[in-house]
């Protein structure tokens, strides 16, 4: 993917398992040398310790999640300023003034995000590789992915009440496509409000997969093998890995359930082809749609950036 040696990158970490696996994403892409180093590490290294393994690192992926888009900056002057890269699925309406301070800030648009060293984006990168086959015709009874996310920092809408209601329009849906479903949860999933959604899918669930329980590959096998897949609106990590599969998808938009910030990607991705939105059930199974691929976007703008870098310092 890269003509020049791959990249030596350091991700910090985060508590937040979508924004590690962008990290992530965008680092594999690159192919190089990956080294993850933790948040009480970096605050370690920041304040003067010395950690002899974090230097000599061409790039420096950090993002959203925890309050660190100083940290970031502070450990990449300590270590040897190697390039400083913001991801954001998500932005707050005010930003951190030291955002401008990154060499590439990665995130959806945004009033205050502009320059050179902005790339807008659509979705979120991730560490799926696309689908490398088209999308086959719909069987009579097809095979139906139904990806869950649950609550957030700042919408806490993911109910009892809200799951049984989102459980009957799929299941109406299902029994309209004489179809089953695979469900999967994720860490934000509530666990009465995923007792309650499944009990009410019973009739048409083929299979559980838990996130606690099953390996990445588990999860890779669900979105490869389902024929359609259904995805709650508030995890756009799980939209963007969807839409890499080119099948029929369908996200929520439910608003008592999700961000603003969540509806306004949902949008986009679903006026640019990337998903069609959920709101009812439908006679017809809809067209597949058009692959989405967030990670490689960023790791083309980043192997640019690197490139430069090194012509600069020849």
């Amino acid at each position: 993917m890269t003509s020049t040696p791959p990249p030596r990158t350091l991700i910090l970490g985060s508590d937040y398992t979508g924004e590690t696996n962008s990290r992530m994403g965008v680092a594999e892409w690159l192919e190089g040398e990956i080294t993850q180093v933790s948040l009480a590490t970096a605050e370690k290294v920041a304040s003067g310790s010395t950690e002899p393994d974090l230097l000599g690192h061409d790039l420096l992926i950090a993002g959203t999640g925890e309050d660190t888009t100083r940290l970031a900056l502070d450990l990449a002057s300590k270590i040897g300023n190697p390039l400083t890269v913001f991801v954001a699925s998500i932005l707050p309406d005010e930003l951190d003034p030291d955002i401008h301070r990154y060499d590439l800030v990665v995130a959806p648009p945004h009033p205050q995000l502009l320059g050179d060293h902005v790339l807008p984006i659509l979705g979120v990168p991730n560490r799926l590789p696309p689908n490398p086959t088209p999308p086959q015709p719909v069987s009579a009874a097809p095979r139906l992915a139904l990806l869950l996310g649950g609550n957030t920092r700042y919408c806490t809408g993911f109910t009892v009440d809200y799951a049984q209601r989102l459980a009957n329009r799929l299941l109406k849906q299902a029994q309209l496509w004489n179809g089953r479903f695979v469900v999967t949860n994720s860490r934000r999933t509530p666990e009465d409000a995923l007792h309650a959604l499944r009990n009410v899918l019973a009739p048409v669930e083929e299979s559980f997969l838990d996130w606690e329980q099953s390996d990445p590959q588990g999860y890779m096998n669900l979105l490869e093998e389902a024929e359609v897949i259904f995805c709650t609106g508030d995890s756009l990590s799980m939209c963007s890995e969807a839409s890499m599969q080119g099948k029929p998808l369908l996200v929520t938009c439910d608003e008592e359930a999700m961000e603003i910030y969540h509806l306004q990607t949902l949008h986009r991705m679903v006026r640019e082809g990337h998903a069609h939105f959920f709101k009812e059930p439908v006679e017809d199974i809809p067209a597949p749609v058009s692959v989405l691929n967030t990670t490689e976007t960023i790791g083309l703008k980043v192997s640019e950036l690197l490139k430069s870098r090194k012509r600069a310092n020849s």
